[in-house]
């Protein structure tokens, strides 16, 4: 009832909005899929990542030593969001996985919650987090997971980046959890795109950035049973082909950004050398519609996982 009353409300709070994705944008791939029938009505979300870029930053330096010129420059350039930040990401987050896990329920799957795989021998030596917001991960990203949500992660460094393992999803937790379906969900949002380039003979660095609003990606492992080995006894995987443009969400979205810096000079033939450095950071906003901002992202990772789990269900019925 819970996960109903917060799709319903967050449903009504949202736009409609014409962008789409459809089953030609996802490439699926797999094998033994027609097994998954075979499967319990079970399954445990390893991961359910979502990344937002928030900012994007690039610097340029560069130093001349020519034969008369001698002297150095450095640019820098931040661009950030203005309009979404923790709260709308978390409600986007939120939303995307009650609508996951309502998909799976319609279809008579339990979903397992975390401290029941916390018993397995797989995460003895794996610590359980909970839901979060982690700007350590990706460089000028946010990664969410959902409020409530458990994980598991084998480290957390010293910068906070969180260390899972190499595969997604393994076949032994699924055995250890008596061949339970394993899922592991990720979506990526890139805002901008930034370019540095430096001249050494004029001491010249330049910077130049953008807003580039896309879907970049979008993956799902989906696998159960382990007979013997590593491998599964089915298995399927989705990506995005390529990356969704994604328009009309930021009000200067055609607008260029360009900071550029020139060193200055001293003779060298003075019998000593002046070098001098000259510097400047700009920060630009890229402001959006919050409400399509959150409308759209929302709409189209509902899709792609509608898309992979009406799939998905037509082996298992």
């Amino acid at each position: 009832m819970r996960i109903v009353l917060i799709l319903l409300s967050l449903c009504l709070a949202f736009p409609a909005l014409s962008q789409s994705l459809t089953e030609k944008e996802i490439k699926v791939v797999g094998y033994g899929e027609k097994k998954f029938k075979k499967a319990p009505k079970k399954v445990f979300i390893v991961g359910f990542d979502l990344y937002f870029q928030m900012t994007a930053s690039a610097e340029a330096q560069a130093k001349s030593n020519a034969n008369f010129k001698k002297g150095s420059a450095s640019s820098s350039m931040t661009i950030a969001i203005k309009g979404v930040d923790v709260p709308e990401l978390t409600q986007i987050t939120n939303n995307v996985y009650a609508d996951f896990v309502s998909k799976l329920e319609g279809q008579g799957y339990e979903v397992m919650a975390a401290e029941d795989a916390a018993q397995t021998k797989f995460y003895e030596d794996h610590d359980l987090l909970k839901g979060n917001m982690n700007s350590a991960q990706l460089p000028g990203f946010i990664k969410a997971t959902p409020e409530g949500y458990g994980y598991f992660v084998k480290k957390i460094t010293k910068k906070g980046k969180e260390k899972t393992g190499l595969l997604p999803i393994n076949a032994k937790l699924s055995k250890q959890l008596e061949d339970a379906v394993l899922m592991y969900v990720s979506f990526n949002f890139r805002a901008f795109k930034v370019k540095a380039s430096q001249s050494s003979v004029l001491s010249i660095a330049s910077v130049k950035g953008g807003i580039d609003f896309k879907m970049e990606g979008g993956t799902m492992h989906i696998g159960y049973g382990n007979p013997a080995g590593l491998a599964f006894n089915a298995s399927m995987s989705s990506l995005l082909k390529k990356p969704i443009p994604i328009e009309g969400i930021f009000l200067n979205e055609d607008e260029k950004f360009k900071q550029v810096a020139m060193g200055s000079y001293s003779p060298a033939y003075a019998g000593y050398v002046l070098q001098h450095s000259q510097s400047k950071q700009i920060t630009h906003q890229a402001e959006c519609d919050t409400e399509k901002y959150m409308a759209t992202t929302t709409n189209l990772m509902k899709q792609y996982s509608g898309v992979v789990l009406d799939q998905f269900f037509t082996y298992t019925n």
